[in-house]
């Protein structure tokens, strides 16, 4: 008996998740896109991404680049230049404290990381994003499906939904019309600044999950740094104190 009434419990849950978004074809693309981030592998989804590779700036400087992403808002970036100075910066939603770490190898300082008026530590350590928070039933977050857009160069035409949460800022959403995934994201500030955008590509399967190896950022459709990703690993634990302000 108990076990009937869970089913139903758990079937009247995600009806009530769901219908917050009456138009059946932006619910049709978003429970397709959630499907994108779970496998064999990964029946329940991911909760942490470890990513390493190489970041490139535009003046076509490199360095090493380790980005380790844990649900729900926790995010660490640790790169290490050609000159051997290492730069780490830090986010961690739940506790709302960002932090950052360069050492030299001779002696170690704390930086503030934001920049601008835009969080990014706060946007990219969102683990969800808009769109899955919405289909959880996340009501701060509104989504609105504006239809195709085509991607230059290609035949494509990205399936693009708008997102607007309690913050200034509004966010672009731009998904592959058959695969699902996430191709683009847009950051729009209410001020008229910089539009900034990053662009997913070269997606391939992790443990049967369609992992960008890839990302581009953009500031007004000008490329500011790349990061090419060769290792990646799903749902491995990442130790909280990664994520905690050090105290040197």
């Amino acid at each position: 008996m108990s076990r009937v009434l869970t089913v139903l419990l758990t079937a009247c849950a995600a009806v009530v998740c769901q219908a917050e978004i009456e138009d059946p074809l932006l619910l049709d693309l978003l429970q397709r896109h959630a499907a994108t981030l779970r496998s064999y592998y990964h029946p329940n989804g991911l909760n942490s991404v470890i990513l390493e590779g190489t970041h490139e700036k535009i003046d076509a400087s490199t360095s090493a680049v380790k980005v380790s992403k844990e649900r729900p808002s926790k995010i660490r970036f640790e790169t290490l230049q050609d000159n051997g100075i290492e730069v780490t910066i830090a986010f961690n939603g739940q506790l709302g404290v960002s932090w950052g770490r360069v050492d030299d190898g001779k002696q170690v300082a704390l930086i503030d990381p934001k920049e601008g008026d835009i969080n990014w530590l706060a946007i990219e350590g969102d683990f969800d994003g808009h769109l899955i928070r919405a289909l959880k039933g996340d009501k701060t977050i509104v989504l609105t499906r504006l239809g195709n857009s085509a991607l230059p160069d290609t035949e494509l035409e990205l399936e693009c939904i708008l997102a607007t949460d309690s913050s200034d800022l509004k966010f672009r959403y731009y998904i592959h019309p058959s695969k699902f995934y996430l191709m683009r994201k847009q950051v729009i500030p209410a001020d008229g600044s910089a539009v900034m955008e990053i662009r997913y590509s070269r997606h391939r399967l992790v443990d049967g999950v369609p992992i960008a190896h890839r990302t581009a950022l953009y500031a007004d459709g000008v490329l500011t740094n790349i990061e090419t990703y060769e290792k990646i690993r799903l749902n491995e634990e990442i130790y909280d104190f990664l994520f905690a302000k050090p105290k040197f």
